[in-house]
């Protein structure tokens, strides 16, 4: 019987989080209204903002990110780029230079991150991600 009651909460409870899967934004919301104190959310919200060319939101939403947790990757290259696209030349070394300390001698975050700042149409940001990607 407590089996049952337990499958109708969880079925339940799916239901009610179906919308949340509607898009990657809406993922992205439930994260950080879920889990305020994950680095996942805003580490999302950094793409998210810098896919919509506001990067200077996009780099706060990174430093958010690191505070709660700076051993992902992602979040420094994330950053370089959206500092390279402010201007920010100083703090995006300062990023990459933290992504190398995680990853050294990773070319594919590089390769991947120009290849986005590329695809939104920033290519003062995608040459300066690839003239400093390590090579092997």
């Amino acid at each position: 019987m407590q089996r049952r009651g337990l499958v109708l909460a969880g079925g339940i409870r799916s239901a009610l989080r179906v919308p949340v899967w509607h898009d990657d934004f809406a993922v992205t919301l439930s994260m950080l209204e879920d889990s305020p104190s994950s680095f996942r959310g805003p580490q999302r919200m950094a793409v998210h903002y810098l896919s919509h060319r506001q990067p200077a939101r996009s780099l706060e939403a990174v430093r958010i990110s690191r505070s709660a947790y700076a051993r992902d990757p992602a979040i420094y290259i994330t950053g370089a780029d959206a500092a390279f696209t402010l201007g920010q030349y100083a703090v995006a070394d300062s990023m990459l230079a933290g992504l190398e300390q995680l990853c050294s001698g990773c070319p594919g975050y590089y390769t991947i991150q120009a290849a986005a700042a590329r695809a939104r149409g920033d290519s003062a940001a995608a040459d300066s991600l690839f003239a400093r990607r390590p090579h092997p």
